[in-house]
């Protein structure tokens, strides 16, 4: 993992219920699924082109948590919420130790609960300077973090991870103002929440579905004034 001046944010980092980083309980539903497919994604994402014929495409699946205004500000483990700009996408790479392609790729299957403990999939990691801080004495405005999402694509594999546990490295690559929240542990922060700051400077809208019915639709002001009333 990625580690930064003030440590590491992971967003998405999933795969099956051992490996939720924080991301997922049991009171959320069963583990996601993982499955591969030659050419195309099992369920294929709407927002995500095709892939080129001859790629493998290892699509991850998941439950997405409430993502509202009462969702994030409720979050038992809302340790850090952070303004980032100068946002940036990295290398795509494996987490395996050695950095190539795991088993399952050759074997062409879904990875068996060992290959999931370790998390082996590909990665997108992503920059950025921290410009405000709602939450997190550890952190400060100037501060550069970087975190990793699930998803990418290494030679001829490519990972699809769903909306509900990754945010679309697309919009991501646009650039602009990403708020992002979640966990703070040792080894820095589980970014269980994104949000791409609108134009107007105040409105936030979610890069990540949400298990509220409605829509995430919030201000940073209302964001301000729960987080001060949750102190």
């Amino acid at each position: 993992m990625l580690q930064t001046k003030r440590g590491l944010l992971i967003a998405g980092m999933v795969v099956a219920g051992a490996l939720c980083m924080g991301l997922w309980s049991r009171s959320q539903g069963p583990a996601p699924s993982v499955s591969t497919v030659e050419g195309t994604p099992s369920a294929p994402n709407a927002k995500a082109p095709a892939p080129p014929s001859g790629v493998q495409v290892i699509h991850i699946e998941g439950y997405p948590l409430d993502r509202s205004l009462k969702g994030l500000a409720d979050y038992p483990k809302l340790d850090a919420a952070l303004l980032l700009t100068e946002v940036k996408l990295g290398q795509p790479h494996w987490t395996t130790p050695d950095g190539a392609a795991p088993l399952y790729i050759a074997q062409n299957r879904p990875p068996n609960q060992d290959e999931m403990r370790r998390n082996d999939l590909i990665v997108t990691p992503v920059t950025g300077t921290v410009s405000e801080v709602l939450r997190g004495s550890q952190f400060s405005a100037g501060d550069e973090v970087s975190f990793v999402v699930a998803g990418g694509r290494v030679g001829t594999v490519q990972v699809q991870a769903d909306e509900e546990i990754a945010p679309n490295l697309d919009q991501l690559s646009r650039g602009g103002t990403i708020l992002l929240a979640g966990e703070v542990r040792k080894t820095g922060v589980i970014a269980s929440f994104v949000y791409q700051l609108e134009a107007d400077g105040a409105s936030v809208r979610s890069l990540l579905k949400s298990a509220s019915d409605r829509t995430p639709d919030f201000s940073l002001p209302d964001l301000k004034q729960a987080l001060a009333e949750k102190q």
